[in-house]
């Protein structure tokens, strides 16, 4: 193969042109939220649309470093095409901290643009309760109601605004710090002419995986809870975090596969980009799919058995007044479509349909988060708002833009990487 640390014309030019339309879309974002919530839907609905568009996003980020620490363990053939794209996904999460901050905002009703009141009507109290809307948690609400319920109340030595911002900074502190560790290990081996210490800088990015993962499956157990669960104090799931975990490697891959279909479509990069490579990523994205159902299921088999007042509420008004027409879409776009489509062989080795199989996960995924966060904030009545696109289109263009710039700034394959001799091996 010939210098892949150039990359060509047509690859750079798709490139520059997708980040140009991304900062637009962004720009566009921006102004399309600041309008609509200044004048119509106030700071409270731009917050509660805010969160659950950046959890989309960050999914990406965060999912795209632990797929890296995978491959970097496993050494499999199928992450060579796919590892400057983790790279470059996983090196977002300095950007995902800033984007992260407006949502420090929700716990605060100093920012409220119209000054309207949000009627919140939650089955655990007696009667209606209102709060300023901008508040995004409902057990930060400085009202003696709130704080005097037994629940919310027990909570607090975990549920507290000090405690949560120290959980958030940890967290974010160690995914950049790895990510940072893995990007610089890998340029480093890129220009490391001695195979002995290139050898060596490939054992200490395992190194570092491995515990990365562990480090991942800790901080996205106490992070899925403040971020999302709690919007929600009353209700609790073990299985959440792994949902909410698993989730994110799903969004990842997916955009990994859209991203390597429409970028190494050019030579010589097209022969890293092989059917057979194809098909291992679109067997990956079915099992993701098939244990996201698994897991999903799992959760509400276990509160339908349990039948306890705290659990039960979650999914009651997560189906009645509209939202069972989201819940059925999940069901029929989130597993029972790709599962099906998925399953045959030479569909996964087509680049032509397994990119638009990949780019419809991605859409019913950001479905699957507004059910989850939407559904918190609106029980038995579904509501849309305008302010569920703008910010989508504002965060997602901002995430793409800088997503995009990482990878022109990079060879897009690794250099001096023994995969590269098993391409001929591992078929076209």
């Amino acid at each position: 193969m010939s210098n892949p640390a150039e990359i060509p014309a047509v690859a750079l030019d798709r490139i520059l042109t997708a980040r140009t339309l991304a900062l637009r879309i962004a720009l566009g974002g921006l102004v399309g939220s600041l309008v609509i919530a200044g004048l119509f839907e106030g700071t409270g609905q731009f917050l509660r649309s805010y969160l659950a568009s950046f959890v989309w996003v960050f999914a990406f980020g965060l999912g795209s470093l632990v797929l890296l620490m995978i491959q970097n363990i496993s050494g499999g053939v199928w992450g060579y095409a796919t590892r400057r794209l983790l790279e470059a996904a996983a090196w977002t999460l300095p950007a995902l901290f800033v984007l992260f901050l407006p949502v420090l905002l929700g716990f605060t009703g100093a920012y409220d643009l119209v000054k309207e009141k949000h009627l919140i009507s939650k089955p655990h109290y007696e009667e209606e309760h209102t709060f300023e809307s901008p508040r995004l948690y409902e057990w930060a609400v400085p009202d003696a109601k709130v704080q005097n319920d037994k629940i919310i109340k027990a909570k607090s030595g975990y549920l507290n605004i000090p405690f949560w911002l120290i959980r958030s900074a940890i967290a974010f502190a160690l995914w950049i710090g790895m990510a940072f560790l893995l990007v610089s290990l890998s340029d480093k081996q890129d220009r490391e002419s001695d195979p002995a210490k290139r050898l060596l800088i490939k054992k200490r990015m395992k190194a570092i995986s491995a515990p990365g993962i562990l480090v991942f499956a800790l901080t996205i157990l106490f992070i899925s809870t403040d971020w999302v669960m709690s919007l929600e104090p009353h209700w609790y799931s073990t299985m959440y975090p792994v949902i909410f975990g698993f989730s994110m490697l799903l969004s990842s891959l997916a955009l990994a596969i859209i991203a390597q279909v429409k970028i190494y479509d050019v030579k010589p990069f097209d022969k890293a980009m092989t059917r057979n490579h194809l098909r291992d990523l679109g067997s990956f994205m079915l099992g993701f799919v098939v244990f996201w159902t698994y897991i999903s299921f799992s959760q509400f088999l276990l509160m339908w058995s349990a039948n306890l007042k705290e659990e039960v509420p979650y999914y009651i008004a997560r189906t009645t007044g509209g939202w069972e027409i989201i819940t059925l879409l999940l069901a029929l776009g989130h597993f029972f479509i790709p599962f099906l489509l998925l399953l045959f062989r030479e569909t996964k080795r087509r680049k032509e349909i397994i990119w638009k199989i990949a780019a419809f996960i991605l859409f019913m995924r950001f479905i699957d988060i507004f059910w989850q966060v939407g559904g918190a904030f609106h029980h038995g009545h579904l509501s849309i708002h305008l302010l569920d696109f703008s910010t989508l289109a504002l965060l997602g263009g901002a995430w793409a833009w800088v997503y995009l710039g990482n990878i022109s700034k990079r060879p897009l394959l690794p250099l001096h990487d023994e995969r590269e001799d098993k391409l001929p091996i591992y078929g076209v």
